[in-house]
């Protein structure tokens, strides 16, 4: 993340096949054509295809693969999930396209997962004293599978290429650090020193890592005595890319676009001899790879681009004829900020860091086969630094929001001009145009996923989410009118909640398992979600439905605001405050409170949260039929005295029994306090329902003041502190009960 990179690092977990592919494989290993093999619990599949995008080796990989010493010859199927774009090395950026190019082609070096370098093309390298000139000595056994010898030529005669203005190389920027860039054709200062030795001279004093880590990891060694005689402008159009011959360990026959590639073995590989026959490249769709992989029909996974689904974890671990084996890996998953905006200042980046828990998501979405991190690299690379490692710390997070004065309230302020909008336009438009917003919102990324169209995308889903918001229990108040109106508002509390957990484990299963993607990648779950949205707008605009019309003119912003000097309106709007801070407050504070009291680890600890959401959802389904039966008044004492007896219990029990049992009474307790809140205001002044909708829905900045009062507390009081804070909410509540009129 410039600031914040690789907060989801892990250590990748390969699957091999036994008896012929261990044997194989460590000859790939050797020859550098493959890292390892089998896939990752978090979805990526093994390291194969070292080159590609930089892979390291998997040392585990290589002693496991290596414990028989001879193999059998026969034929090695490996598997990617989509197909290769093109087989020329510079016209690519496509990892697909650079498993199968691995296979092919040598690079000068290969990059190891600790940041150091084994050789390949190139045995010998150094740089001079002024860190300018970069010297590399060729290995002189290395030849081209048509029997000619690897030269220095070779090498300065593929820099030319990657430089040629006239061929305008996809892959241009790799030979940028050398003098002469982008002047001419052949203006690159590149030059053979003799047969074997190449001298390269930067522009400027560069790291050798740098070129290497950096530059080298995507130039493949092209043949200048098959391709130097073609002007660099019809480069692309030789012939020799129907059948390419270079320096790597698989020799190219044929392939089937799109779905499968063919070679044998280089029998004469420099580096060791291939100790199999054939090798195969066969394109599989992600749920088909575990059972390939146990029916015998595919032996590899490719590194990078074959990723077994996560369900499929377990699963793979319990077959006999695979073998499972934890490797590190610089895979990392990461947040990219603009470090240029002046509204992400460093205390908000660093604010989000800290934010981040890695812990969770290594052991509840990677199973655990992963390790937190907090740069691109792995603790083992020679370029790891302790010192970005900030920790999870989400109470000096909040610190450093309130320090740099981020105020996540601001956007809630949108739902004041929606209430008088729905004025202007009525209720149901409103809620359509939020539905229109959102679908458009929905729309744009299946256009790409440049930051700013995602940006524009994510925008838009938050202003529509707002117009929602604020728009649709008005619109209910039309259909359900006098005491119904709070169960139905709880009702579709309930319906809310088991949507907001469901829907992302649907929409996922949906895009892996049964929806194609169309090449969206990820980007196939906005278009799911759109339907949903059609859906929505289809049916609710053939519903009739016969609104109130508001009397006089619609309300001004300051008129609208106006309304908090009623005083039921305001004891409404700090109400809603209190159950927000609550909800909020009960969701980070409980785990704390495991963690503080008994010693649990955090793993452990989070399961209190989701005891919260399943009394909270519980409590609104329950209280939907409750309310019709009870009065509002007194179901909502009854939950305000629930809630009190839990805080009370909060600050006295060290069991974890009855701690849990308190968690459960704060989320059955404070399930209905939304609804009963809402629709006592809405019924208390129905002429300015629209606007007095947008005041409570802005209540919900509650969820900003609460927690970071609950900090001030727990920095001086521990996590008794925060209670002590949410049972000032809860007393809030107490005093609004008698407020109630029926």
């Amino acid at each position: 993340m410039p600031s914040l990179r690789g907060h989801l690092t892990k250590r990748r977990k390969n699957m091999k096949k036994s008896n012929l592919l261990k044997k194989a494989v460590s000859v790939l290993l050797v020859a550098s054509a493959l890292a390892g093999c089998g896939s990752s619990a978090s979805q990526t599949a093994t390291t194969a295809a070292p080159a590609a995008a930089g892979t390291e080796t998997s040392e585990a990989a290589t002693e496991a693969a290596s414990s028989e010493s001879s193999a059998e010859p026969g034929t090695i199927t490996m598997a990617m999930v989509s197909a290769w774009d093109s087989i020329i090395p510079f016209d690519t950026t496509s990892s697909y396209s650079d498993a199968v190019l691995d296979l092919i082609y040598d690079k000068l070096v290969y990059l190891k997962q600790d940041g150091t370098y084994e050789p390949r093309l190139a045995d010998k390298w150094s740089m001079s004293d002024d860190n300018k000139v970069l010297t590399v000595h060729l290995n002189e056994n290395a030849k081209w599978q048509d029997g000619e010898p690897v030269t220095a030529d070779d090498v300065v005669f593929t820099m030319q290429v990657y430089n040629s203005p006239s061929a305008a190389v996809v892959r241009q920027n790799n030979v940028s650090p050398f003098a002469g860039f982008k002047e001419g054709d052949d203006s690159l200062q590149v030059k053979a020193v003799d047969e074997h030795t190449v001298e390269m001279t930067c522009a400027e004093p560069t790291n050798m890592d740098f070129l290497f880590f950096i530059k080298f990891r995507d130039i493949y060694i092209l043949p200048k005595h098959l391709l130097g005689d073609t002007p660099y402008a019809d480069i692309r159009n030789n012939s020799y890319w129907e059948k390419p011959i270079g320096s790597g360990p698989c020799i190219y026959e044929s392939q089937i676009s799109g779905e499968r590639m063919e070679f044998k073995a280089n029998k004469d590989y420099y580096l060791k001899t291939p100790q199999w026959d054939r090798f195969v490249v066969k394109v599989v769709a992600t749920p088909s790879l575990l059972s390939g992989l146990m029916n015998d029909e595919i032996d590899i996974l490719a590194g990078n681009v074959a990723s077994l689904q996560l369900s499929d974890w377990d699963m793979a671990q319990q077959q006999q004829n695979l073998t499972c084996v934890s490797t590190e890996s610089v895979g990392y998953q990461y947040m990219a900020i603009n470090t240029e905006k002046d509204y992400l200042p460093p205390k908000v980046r660093q604010a989000i860091d800290m934010a981040i828990n890695r812990d969770a998501i290594v052991s509840g979405l990677l199973k655990g086969e992963g390790e937190p991190a907090f740069g691109p690299f792995a603790t083992s690379h020679k370029y790891y630094d302790d010192v970005v490692n900030v920790g999870y710390n989400p109470e000096k997070a909040k610190e450093l929001l309130a320090e740099a004065g981020w105020d996540g309230s601001h956007e809630l302020v949108f739902s004041v001009p929606t209430g008088m909008l729905m004025s202007r336009i009525g209720q149901k438009k409103t809620v359509l145009l939020s539905l229109i917003v959102t679908f458009a919102s929905l729309l744009l990324p299946v256009f790409g996923d440049s930051y700013m169209l995602m940006l524009i995308s994510f925008s838009l889903l938050g202003i529509g989410n707002a117009l929602m918001q604020t728009s649709l229990n008005p619109l209910l108040s039309n259909i359900v009118r006098g005491d119904r109106l709070a169960s139905s508002l709880t009702f579709g509390q309930f319906v809310k909640a088991i949507a907001s957990f469901l829907a992302p484990y649907i929409a996922m299963w949906g895009a892996t398992q049964v929806i194609p993607t169309f090449d969206l990648g990820w980007r196939v779950l906005f278009p799911i979600y759109m339907i949903v949205a059609i859906i929505a707008i289809l049916s609710l605009n053939i519903t009739q439905i016969e609104e109130e019309k508001e009397e006089g003119k619609p309300s001004t912003f300051g008129q609208c605001l106006a309304l908090l000097g009623k005083p039921f309106i305001l004891l409404c709007f700090i109400g809603i405050m209190c159950h927000v801070g609550i909800d909020v407050g009960t969701n980070t504070t409980a785990p704390k409170i495991l963690m503080e009291r008994l010693g649990m680890g955090l793993d452990d600890a989070a399961f209190a949260t989701s005891l919260y959401f399943i009394f909270r959802t519980a409590g609104c389904f329950l209280g939907s039929f409750i309310l019709r039966k009870m009065s509002a008044k007194s179901f909502f004492g009854i939950s305000v005295v629930m809630m009190l007896i839990a805080m009370a219990g909060l600050f006295v029990f060290h069991e974890k029994t009855m701690i849990y049992a308190c968690i459960a009474l704060i989320g059955f307790g404070n399930s209905n306090v939304f609804s009963v809140i809402f629709s006592q205001a809405l019924l208390y002044l129905p002429v300015k329902k629209n606007e007095v909708s947008g005041l409570m829905i802005m209540g919900l900045f509650g969820g900003t003041v609460f927690p970071l009062a609950m900090g001030v507390a727990s920095d001086a009081m521990g996590q008794s502190g925060a209670v002590a804070v949410m049972t000032v909410g809860v007393m809030y509540l107490l005093f609004y009960t008698f407020r109630i009129r029926k």
